[in-house]
């Protein structure tokens, strides 16, 4: 468990009084980082550019992402600079947004969006980062804005949801489902598919709502809190869920790993997992880090494991993403490794340098884009040997 990410929400004095022993500890006092053995790679990889992107978020033990929409890159930092790059790595626009970003950004509809610690929202126009409006989604928020068909959905750390129409900020609706008083530091981020707007909660519930009315459809409650402890009891859905096909893949911490249906919520299938960081799915496979530093894939349709790769243990492992016939994962050691997508051996991997990288990487074609915690966005390709 990534301790450092426990966060209480009963009121800043607890954190400080209560809690504060819980800060800054490394990510799992009681394993070192699995060393990285050798292997025969069938690929190399290619650097293809690298640009300080802002002045990052290490010190805010933040995980804010690299957003995409067309052939813009949107990286964020947490002093507030917000800055769109093309595909080959040139500087389009800069702002500073003036908040302390905690979340974001989130694009789409060709507009930017971010949220700051203070629960101010903030969008931009994605081609010229023209400022477009401003809204308050009244608590911290620490997801990325889920930015699609017309409407920014933002999620507020204690469970509070916004719908802000993407072209005015005029609010749409809001929906409230309160935290229990031990999270993770961290948020799932919306995700939206055909006209549904489904979100994982800290309480192990997953929502989907109606995109234009906020209307509840339906619920389902992905593990209970077990344990005699509160951190036994911690169940945080942190990890963004993926709608792909009419189904809802979503997992959480502590919990479980499960295939939805988008348009009841019932489930097709489920396991016993934990993770904290995320989850991609393709036409047959749904890929998994978990929260001991596993990457596993699972068969899209039945849910049966395909494989596991047990030799990236301890090193804070991102999210996966998918390039091609490849799974790509970065760790806290700062080395991205490319996985073959049928079998998870190594397929190639490159060192990116001693900072952290906690930012899922995100491709677009063959080209994965790595963003580390001091803000530094590289791009790199691969071919076969």
């Amino acid at each position: 468990m990534i301790i450092s990410r426990v966060l209480l929400l009963l009121s800043l004095s607890i954190v400080l009084s209560g809690c504060s022993s819980l800060f800054g500890m490394s990510e799992d006092n009681s394993r070192q980082p699995t060393p990285l053995t050798d292997f025969q790679a069938s690929n190399t990889v290619t650097r293809l550019w690298s640009h300080d992107a802002g002045s990052g978020f290490e010190e805010n033990d933040l995980v804010l992402p690299i957003a995409a929409d067309k052939n813009y890159l949107f990286v964020s930092s947490a002093k507030g600079q917000l800055r769109a790059f093309d595909a080959a790595g040139k500087t389009l626009w800069s702002q500073d947004t003036g908040l302390n970003i905690t979340g974001g950004p989130g694009a789409g509809d060709s507009v930017v969006v971010v949220a700051g610690h203070d629960g101010q929202v903030r969008a931009y126009a994605a081609d010229n980062g023209k400022f477009l409006w401003h809204a308050d989604a009244e608590n911290e928020v620490l997801a990325p804005p889920a930015v699609s068909n017309g409407t920014a959905i933002v999620k507020s750390v204690d469970g509070h949801v916004s719908a802000f129409e993407t072209a005015s900020g005029k609010l749409m609706w809001t929906y409230a489902n309160p935290s229990p008083a031990l999270v993770l530091r961290g948020d799932s981020a919306p995700a939206v598919e055909n006209g549904i707007v489904v979100i994982g909660f800290a309480d192990g519930k997953v929502f989907g709502f109606g995109r234009q009315s906020g209307q509840l459809q339906w619920q389902h409650v992905l593990s209970l809190p077990e344990g005699a402890t509160a951190l036994q009891q911690l169940v945080d859905i942190d990890a963004k869920p993926v709608i792909n096909d009419n189904r809802v893949y979503v997992v959480n911490y502590q919990g479980n790993i499960a295939a939805l249906s988008l348009s009841d919520g019932q489930a097709l299938w489920q396991h016993s997992l934990s993770s904290y960081t995320g989850l991609a799915v393709d036409e047959t496979g749904v890929y998994v880090t978990d929260a001991e530093g596993n990457v596993l894939a699972f068969d899209k349709q039945s849910g049966t494991i395909l494989w596991r790769q047990q030799k990236l243990q301890a090193r804070g492992l991102t999210a996966p993403a998918m390039m091609g016939n490849y799974i790509v994962v970065a760790d806290a050691e700062g080395t991205v490794h490319w996985l073959e997508k049928r079998s998870g051996e190594f397929a190639a991997r490159v060192d990116n340098g001693s900072t952290v990288i906690k930012t899922a990487p995100i491709v677009r074609g063959n080209t994965v884009y790595i963003l580390t915690v001091s803000g530094e966005l590289t791009a790199y390709t691969i071919r076969p040997l």
